[in-house]
């Protein structure tokens, strides 16, 4: 089981290449806010990575960026990444029975241009989106957030 230990690294309070975020693609932004979906089992109030612990962040530290995305659009099980989607659609097909809203800081996800997968029989893309690590509860089901 993966540690969930969170210690920073950074050097001089500069946040680490892994939390940099690109430009904000097309996504439903409200205010500062962005909102994303995730099909999961039940009973969920946060979300962390496959790879969360000391593990995944060497992983984000010491690894190009797009190689981890193009590593996720295959194989997400030992990604240090959460998938998201934009289109409830997705969610619901990835779901064992709940679809979570997320509703995210702008900046905070980012969209994967390698996951180029379709649903099956559709032409409906997974419009992933991740996030590194881990996805705090305040973000789950709209309990609070305010993307301040």
């Amino acid at each position: 089981m993966p540690s969930h230990s969170h210690s920073s690294s950074s050097d001089a309070g500069e946040a680490p290449e892994y939390l940099t975020m690109p430009d904000v693609a097309t996504t439903d932004i409200l205010s500062n806010c962005q909102t994303f979906y995730r099909g999961d089992v039940p009973g969920k109030t946060e979300f962390w990575a496959h790879e969360s612990g000391g593990y995944g962040k060497w992983l984000l530290e010491d690894n190009p960026k797009e190689y981890l995305m193009q590593q996720h659009a295959m194989d997400s099980s030992s990604s240090p990444y959460i998938s998201l989607t934009t289109d409830i659609r997705v969610a619901e097909h990835f779901s064992s029975g709940q679809v979570y809203v997320i509703t995210l800081p702008i900046g905070m996800a980012f969209p994967n241009p390698y996951n180029t997968v379709t649903l099956p029989g559709t032409i409906i893309s997974e419009s992933e989106w991740l996030v590194p690590l881990h996805i705090p509860s305040k973000y789950v089901n709209n309990s609070g957030c305010t993307c301040e």
